[in-house]
């Protein structure tokens, strides 16, 4: 799985986008690896404290067709 792969490389956070659940996984470092931090739908808000002033609703990911 990539996560292991980022987390051995130093990532400090990597996010999973998926379509098909319409969901957002955060990972974030926590020492040595990249632990799962929260699991994101809808009407959540996505933010990270490696982008200063950054913040997305995350259906906006998923726009309704």
């Amino acid at each position: 799985m990539k996560v292991k792969l980022y987390s051995v490389q130093g990532v400090k956070e990597y996010w999973i986008v998926d379509r098909f659940r319409k969901q957002v996984e955060v990972y974030s470092r926590d020492k040595v690896k990249l632990t799962l931090v929260a699991t994101l739908f809808d009407q959540d808000e996505l933010t990270s404290p490696l982008l200063p002033n950054f913040y997305v609703l995350i259906n906006r990911f998923f726009p309704v067709k």
